[in-house]
Formats: C-alpha cells, sequence, structure tokens
C-alpha cells in the first residue's frame, strides 16, 4: 500500500553538488534527493539485492512534483512528500532563516537559480565552454544549468502554457505533475563534498538501444578512457581551500583524457590547492576493494551506463589528530540504474556471470590509485 502523501506542500531547491549525468535534481530536505522515475531504475531499487545496498544511495519512494509558474514569473517546484517528512520538513522551515533557491525561466528560455544558500559556497568552471558556461563564480556547480536543460525547458513552458485561457490573470498555473524518486543525498554529511563522477566499464550502451545508437557509444568508448581502463571522468568538483571555492569539470574534460591525464586527474580530485591528500587513498582503495568483490558475486548483473561515485569532505584535517583514519570521510556508491539488467528482469535479452566490464573498471581505479599512493604517499 503506497503510503499516505503529506497535506502540505513542499517547495523543492536545485542541488547545488550535481556534478554530471543527464537527469536534472532536486533537494527535498537536506538528506534527501529527488530525481526523475524512470520505470526501469525504480524496479532496480525495488529488487536490489543486500549486499549491494551499500554501494548505493538509500532509496526512499516515490513523489509527484509539479512545476509551477507563479505570478512573479519564477517556475516554482513543489512536491508532495510522503506523510513520514511532514514534521522533520517542518522543523527544517523553522529553523531555516535564509531564503530559498528557486529555478527561474528567463523570457529568453534559459534558466537560472535565485535564491542564497545557508552556507554560502562558490563553485568556478575549469574549463567554459563557450556560451554555455556559466559566467565567473555561481553558488551552485555549473553542470546544474546545462542538465537535460531542454527537458526542463519544455516542463516550465507547460506550466506557462497550461493556465486558463482568456483574458484574466491567475497567480499561477501548473504543468501536469511528473513522478521522481526519493534518494538518499550523498553529500549532506560534508561541508564542502568533493565529488568524482565516473563512468563505468566498456560498454555504454542498452540492450534496447537503435543500432545507430550502439554504434555511437561504441566509437565514444573507443577513442576514450573507458576502452583501456574501464572508465571515464563524468564531472567532478574538488574544493580549493586556499581560494574557497569549488573547482568543476565535466564531462567534455573527460572524455579528451588520455590514461596518463586520468591519472593526474585523480591527482587534482584528492588536492585541496595547497597539498595531496594522499591520507585518503587508503580509505577510497579498500572501499573500492570491497565493492569489487560484491560485484564479483553478482551474477546476471549489468550496469550498462552506471556510474560511480567517490565522495570526501573538501575541509582540511584536523591539526589535532594528524593520525585519524580517513576512512569514514570517504565513501563510494554507485548511481544510475535506468538501464541495468539482471535475470529477474525477464528482458529478451539475458547475461550470465558478473559484470566485467564494470569491474575491470573498479579494478583500473584501485591500480592507479596504488600507483599514486606509491608515487606520492
Amino acid at each position: 500500500m503506497a503510503e499516505e502523501r503529506s497535506s502540505e506542500p513542499v517547495h523543492l531547491e536545485p542541488f547545488i553538488h550535481q556534478v554530471g549525468g543527464h537527469s536534472h535534481m532536486f533537494s527535498l530536505d537536506e538528506i534527501t534527493v529527488c530525481k526523475p522515475l524512470i520505470t526501469r531504475e525504480l524496479h532496480f531499487y525495488e529488487s536490489m539485492p543486500d549486499q549491494m545496498k551499500q554501494f548505493a544511495p538509500e532509496y526512499k519512494g516515490v513523489i509527484e512534483v509539479n512545476f509551477v509558474e507563479d505570478a512573479d514569473g519564477y517556475v516554482t517546484l513543489v512536491a508532495y512528500p510522503p506523510k513520514s517528512y511532514e514534521r522533520k520538513l517542518s522543523v527544517q522551515r523553522s529553523e531555516s532563516k535564509s531564503k530559498r533557491s528557486r529555478i527561474r525561466m528567463r523570457p529568453s528560455g534559459s534558466l537560472e537559480i535565485e535564491g542564497e544558500q545557508k552556507q554560502p559556497q562558490v563553485f568556478e568552471e575549469a574549463e567554459p565552454r563557450g556560451d554555455e558556461a556559466a559566467a565567473g563564480h555561481v553558488p551552485h556547480n555549473p553542470w546544474l544549468l546545462r542538465c537535460d536543460r531542454n527537458q526542463l525547458t519544455q516542463l516550465a513552458a507547460g506550466a506557462l502554457g497550461s493556465g486558463s485561457s482568456g483574458g484574466g490573470s491567475s497567480s499561477h498555473r501548473a504543468a501536469p505533475p511528473q513522478k521522481y524518486i526519493l534518494l538518499e543525498n550523498l553529500t549532506h554529511k560534508y561541508q564542502y563534498p568533493c565529488v568524482l563522477d565516473l563512468k563505468m566499464g566498456t560498454r555504454q550502451y542498452a540492450d534496447d538501444d537503435s543500432a545507430a545508437k550502439q554504434q555511437r557509444k561504441k566509437a565514444k568508448v573507443a577513442t576514450t578512457t573507458s576502452s583501456t581502463l574501464g572508465v571515464r571522468i563524468n564531472g567532478m568538483q574538488v574544493y580549493q581551500v586556499n581560494l574557497s571555492r569549488f573547482i568543476c569539470r565535466n564531462k567534455y574534460y573527460g572524455r579528451k583524457l588520455t590514461v596518463d591525464g586520468f591519472k593526474q586527474a585523480l591527482c587534482q580530485f584528492i588536492h585541496n590547492g595547497t597539498t595531496l591528500r594522499t591520507d585518503l587513498l587508503p580509505a577510497m582503495i579498500a572501499r573500492l576493494s570491497e565493492l569489487r568483490s560484491v560485484l564479483q558475486r553478482q551474477h546476471s548483473f549489468r550496469f550498462f551506463t552506471s556510474s560511480l561515485l567517490v565522495i570526501y569532505d573538501g575541509q582540511e584535517a584536523m591539526h589535532d589528530q594528524p593520525e585519524r583514519s580517513a576512512r569514514g570521510d570517504v565513501d563510494v556508491r554507485m548511481i544510475d540504474f535506468a538501464h541495468a539488467t539482471h535475470q529477474n528482469f525477464d528482458d529478451p535479452v539475458q547475461h550470465s556471470g558478473p559484470d566485467q566490464g564494470f569491474i575491470f573498471g573498479v579494478e583500473s581505479l584501485i591500480s592507479m590509485l596504488k600507483t599514486v599512493l606509491q608515487e606520492y604517499g
């Protein structure tokens, strides 16, 4: 039986730490993000083996999201979460004294974020791409406004065009609701979340993709580190303590990297602007080794187009704890299961054995991190 939904609407905020992916994500509260529902991905979360759950975001249910245009021309995202969220959200709203972030659609069709964060953070794109790049320093990862821009624009346009006809004006108009899945916000426990999004595997197309799409995906793999390492960078943000801001990279940067460039990018990911955080490497290697062991036991599973997130806190280590372990400060999680499959999906194409392409990427990552630790640790 579906959980009773809250009677009070919640205005969603942009998820400012999104570093990659196609689907736009929003924050329901500090520990929960919302992602557009894809049936296969929902099924995967609902049928995920227990041993894999420690390596994926916690799945929290499904909500409907409405795109509403208010009287000031802002496109606001309104959701009715499960009843269990009502009290927690009420407390958070009463404690928050800051202006909430909103998505605004300009007359030109471009999207922007307005609002102040409770703890303002500054992001800068390392390699802007012409007119698509966010100008200067912004209070969110620049990828946020690029992510699935067309889909967001269409939904916002639906809100603009779905009001009542006639000469009267309405205080707000709404587009048809969209279903979203609720997932754990993997960055919530970090003050300055440094995030590495890695596209995993040697195959980046689904079984049901068209022949033309398969060829395009194969060509992309062949010209990137996906073919040589089974992994490529899909996005990254790393906090620079000397600059007091995040430096961001996107998937276009990752596609250009050679094997040696990939190694240098890993070093950049653990460099805080003043020092190389080699103290993080043992925990990263241990966590990846645990993941590899779990994946080797998942027969019939294929994680086509899935990604791996590596996360740690960019704040400097406490000076009075120089020997403390970084294990609790490092997280490794699999995300994006829109094209995942296993034998219980009853798909026309069935696979046997573990996903060796994904595992190859994990092993390459472990090997390269060990090399960095040897050279700089």
